[in-house]
């Protein structure tokens, strides 16, 4: 399975019914509300979605990155993420692919209950779990667990 497109669609504005002021824009009030999201297709078919991030980024310094790459390769995609400095909803995206593929929700992926009682290890720390994990999917997949 390979990346075949990386894309941020932005939603229409929101008209708020009156002017909000927030702490993290002082003096400048917000009459609407806007937001995206983004979208990873692999060319198996399975579309993962996540968070938004900025558009020139996406286009400039991550897309060509991901574009032809294994979302399986964790480590590899979280490095260009890292140094990119605010990919992260793609991260998202690429952890919703990883769990469609495997028709599995991501806390048994990770080994980890739905309530959050075991820690779930951050992606970034895990060793090298590229290879086993998908490992683990195929054969989970193949035994008909879900």
């Amino acid at each position: 399975m390979k990346i075949r497109e990386v894309k941020l669609h932005a939603l229409p504005d929101i008209p708020l019914s009156q002017p909000i002021a927030c702490a993290w824009s002082p003096g400048k009030p917000y009459t609407f509300i806007s937001s995206s999201f983004v979208e990873i297709q692999t060319d198996e078919g399975i579309t993962g979605y996540g968070p938004p991030i900025d558009e020139g980024l996406l286009r400039m310094s991550i897309a060509p990155l991901l574009i032809g790459q294994d979302p399986f390769a964790v480590e590899r995609n979280i490095k260009i993420l890292r140094r990119a400095g605010r990919g992260w909803g793609l991260e998202v995206a690429l952890w919703d692919i990883i769990g469609k593929a495997c028709g599995q929700p991501l806390y048994k992926l990770w080994e980890a209950t739905p309530t959050g009682s075991e820690p779930t290890p951050a992606p970034w720390k895990c060793g090298s779990p590229s290879s086993g994990r998908k490992m683990r999917c195929v054969s989970t997949k193949r035994a008909g667990v879900h």
